[in-house]
């Protein structure tokens, strides 16, 4: 499937074992996503718009987004029961998101 996704058909590949590669890919990404989201992109059907799709839903640095991010990086709380490790890689991802955004945070922040 990587192969796939670079676009890149090997030169002894049958068109059948690319389009079914295709559909693999498809297949993996979809199953990834939450249902919320893969609602959104249930109808898009070749690798590419699926993904510009994607881009266009969370990639964006629209105001939104930021706020959305800020919201969700000072909310954030360590569930009862969990672990502190999981705790921090919540605050990684979310870290991580807000420096896509170009949002930076001083260390006294």
């Amino acid at each position: 499937m990587y192969q796939r996704l670079l676009g890149n058909k090997l030169e002894d590949m049958k068109d059948e074992d690319w389009a079914l590669l295709h559909r693999q890919a498809l297949g993996v990404i979809r199953l990834t996503l939450s249902r919320n989201v893969a609602s959104n992109i249930v109808k898009e059907a070749p690798k590419k718009s699926l993904m510009a799709t994607l881009s266009r839903m969370y990639e964006k640095l629209s105001t939104s987004n930021k706020v959305h991010l800020i919201r969700q990086m000072f909310n954030l709380q360590m569930t009862e029961g969990a672990s502190t490790t999981e705790h921090l890689n919540e605050l990684n991802i979310v870290t991580t998101q807000l420096s896509y955004v170009a949002i930076e945070f001083d260390e006294e922040v």
